[in-house]
């Protein structure tokens, strides 16, 4: 019998084992085992669990069998709780742009040719000076889309002689249509796994807590 799965928001859903596997592989799980993982957790649930719960099986599993997918498991929940208005996400990222080597300012308001704006983060480093803009998620499963992209992007443009450089900050994933059109233009990104060997969770495990 399938499972069902009570969730923060007060619905219920069926138990997904495609869920788990694609969190457990996300983590670095191997994609075999992480379904050996997935069926020995469904197989394991009563007729109705909560959302809680399952991560809570998730993670001792992890941190019994594969400790630094534990911690990258562990990193994404915690990113998910900065949340919900995305500002202490903010600074959050200042202060990993900071033990990079950028000094940073973070609510900065400019004058653009057009209209005023207010910039999440002003970061400079070797003589560059980024415009970056935070989009925080606190959904699971959320995705920041092209349209986030061109509107930074936009903003960029509006303050085109104070900045060399555009920036996307996101806890979540890009679309692959937000992350072609950031190629395209220039513009820098960081999401969750993205780009490849230097995403949020790489760089938070470079810089530490």
């Amino acid at each position: 019998m399938v499972s069902r799965v009570l969730k923060a928001s007060g619905e219920v859903e069926s138990f997904s084992r495609e869920k788990i596997v694609a969190s457990l592989a996300a983590c670095g799980v191997p994609e075999r085992e992480a379904g050996e993982v997935a069926i020995e957790i469904e197989e394991s649930l009563p007729d109705l669990v909560s959302s809680s719960e399952i991560r809570s099986r998730v993670e001792a599993i992890l941190r019994e069998r594969y400790p630094k997918c534990a911690l990258r498991y562990a990193l994404k929940q915690a990113l998910a709780r900065l949340g919900p208005e995305g500002y202490p996400f903010e600074r959050y990222f200042a202060r990993i742009l900071e033990k990079l080597g950028y000094s940073t300012r973070v609510g900065v308001v400019a004058a653009g040719r057009c209209v005023d704006h207010e910039i999440d983060i002003v970061a400079e480093k070797s003589g560059r000076r980024y415009l970056v803009e935070c989009k925080y998620h606190s959904a699971p499963g959320a995705k920041t889309d092209v349209k986030v992209v061109l509107y930074v992007y936009a903003r960029f443009l509006d303050l085109k002689e104070y900045f060399d450089c555009a920036w996307i900050a996101t806890n979540a994933k890009l679309t692959s249509k937000a992350a072609r059109y950031a190629e395209c233009v220039g513009m820098r990104a960081t999401g969750w796994k993205y780009p490849e060997g230097e995403g949020l969770e790489v760089l938070v495990e470079r810089t530490g807590p």
